[in-house]
This record gives structure tokens, C-alpha cells and sequence, in this order.
């Protein structure tokens, strides 16, 4: 994961909910499913996040909490990115990996059958979805280079397209947690795209 999800997940209320993220290192989803979702649906473009869930989720049930960094480090079956946050503050971000009873509660969960399903799709489009509705959705920070991959003039009325497009996916009192930016200096102030 790439963001302070102890900070913020701890602001939400998971309990018995419905949840859609993204995939990446599949963090939000165990942290999600430890804070008490009832499903989850993790929804990434890239094709290869269903297996890299399937070999973590077997890390978890397998490894101690303090060894799981490295050894989700030598996976060889998917193609992992190099960028890695350092294993002090991934234990750190990750309620999950926070003490050894977290650890112990999302193994139990991760135990349960059909707890997370995988979609691959495009979340600019919102496809394959349905109508299905959701009590939180979480996009990291998936929208903060939209310029670069949108290819619009202005990328910030399709971050409003696709806004609602995902509004209609969120139950009457849905949350989402649509972008977030890792920093923000003056120079940003003078940012055209902004």
C-alpha cells in the first residue's frame, strides 16, 4: 500500500459493510475485512491482482506476522513493482500487521470462503459491475496522475464523469474516498492541472 491507512481506515465504520477497492498490494481489502467488512470486491485493471491475492492470502495463513514482508518479497509468480515502501512503515500503515492479534483475526477472516472477489476492469469506466452497491468505496490515490493516463484536455470534468459514475454505485449512505495526493507544496498552487 502507498498511503496511511491506519489513519484514515480508523475514521470509517467497516462493520458489516460492503466494500469496493482497488487492488495493488491488496491492503486496503485485508485491512478492510480485519476492520470488520463483510465482503469485499477488489477491482483493479490489471489482470494479474486475483493471483497475487491468492498467494498472499496463502502467505498470511502460512507465515508469522514479522516474516511476511520478506517473503511477499520473493514472489516469483506475478510481476511485483520495485517500488517498495520500507518494511518498518509498511507494519506501521497496515493495521493488519499492527500486533500479532490483528495478524490472527484477518488469518481467522481470511479463512471464511467468499469473502473478497476480484473484478478486473477499468475504474474510469466502472465496468462490470452492474448495478451492485456498495457502502464504501475506496480508490486510493489510483486518480491522482488522471492527466497522465485520461488523456483529456481537462481531466478534471472526467474525474467528475467518473465521480458519479461510481456515486451510482454507493448505497443512500455510501462513502467514497475518491483521490488523496501524497503531498502538497506551493508549488502546486501554480499547477495548471490543478
Amino acid at each position: 500500500t502507498t498511503e496511511m491507512i491506519a489513519e484514515y481506515f480508523s475514521e470509517l465504520d467497516f462493520k458489516d459493510k460492503k466494500v469496493l477497492t482497488v487492488g495493488s498490494s491488496l491492503d486496503q481489502a485485508y485491512n478492510a475485512l480485519l476492520l470488520g467488512a463483510k465482503n469485499i470486491v477488489v477491482y483493479d485493471i490489471n489482470e494479474n491482482v486475483k493471483q497475487f491475492g491468492k498467494l498472499k492470502r496463502k502467505l498470511i495463513l502460512q507465515t508469522p506476522r514479522k516474516k511476511l514482508y520478506d517473503e511477499v518479497l520473493k514472489i516469483e509468480e506475478v510481476p511485483l513493482s520495485k517500488d517498495v515502501l520500507p518494511k518498518d512503515l509498511v507494519y506501521k500503515i497496515n493495521p493488519y500487521l499492527k500486533d500479532d492479534e490483528s495478524y490472527e483475526t484477518l488469518r481467522r477472516k481470511l479463512k471464511e470462503e467468499n469473502r473478497i472477489r476480484y473484478i478486473t476492469g477499468d475504474l474510469t469506466q466502472v465496468n462490470n459491475l452492474d448495478r451492485e452497491l456498495f457502502d464504501i468505496i475506496i480508490t486510493s490515490n489510483v486518480f491522482q496522475n488522471i492527466a497522465c493516463f485520461i488523456g483529456s484536455s481537462n481531466p478534471y470534468t472526467k474525474l467528475k464523469e467518473i465521480f458519479d459514475l461510481l456515486k451510482e454505485h454507493l448505497t443512500e449512505e455510501g462513502i467514497l474516498q475518491l483521490l488523496y495526493y501524497y503531498s502538497f507544496d506551493s508549488s502546486d498552487l501554480n499547477n495548471k492541472e490543478y
